[in-house]
């Protein structure tokens, strides 16, 4: 598959989650594929579609299902792929906000992610730790 194939499958993915459908998000990703997550109460390495579903649950639950990741750019060379972000929501417990950019970062092999990573930009780091954080 090329570049321009491979961003219209992770546009799909993040418009789909929007939708608040998932599958499609784990559908692109290989059974043994890893979603790593750096910081907050939700920090860690999971691995396969059911340790990323749940997760995803957390974090919309997290979220109040308010949580959105608005895709900003994609760029891919069929075997990577970098997707900018604004990440927004509202913590159902409290109604405190989120609003930052974050990169998502892919490693693809045979037009499947194998490993993801969530990288808040520099700038709204401490907000996003405190906003996925349990003593906040």
């Amino acid at each position: 598959m090329g570049a321009s194939e491979i961003a219209a499958i992770l546009r799909n993915a993040y418009e789909s989650l929007a939708a608040g459908d998932p599958s499609v998000v784990l559908n692109a990703f290989a059974a043994e594929g890893v979603l790593h997550i750096e910081n907050g109460s939700f920090g860690g390495d999971y691995v396969g579609p059911e340790a990323i579903a749940g997760v995803l649950a957390g974090l919309f639950e997290w979220t109040g299902g308010t949580l959105r990741l608005d895709v900003e750019e994609i760029f891919t060379d069929g075997k990577h792929g970098v997707v900018l972000v604004r990440e927004t929501g509202r913590r159902a417990r409290d109604g405190v906000e989120l609003d930052v950019r974050e990169t998502h970062l892919l490693h693809m092999e045979n037009d499947l992610v194998v490993d993801f990573w969530d990288l808040p930009a520099i700038a709204g780091r401490d907000a996003h730790e405190a906003f996925f954080s349990e003593s906040h």
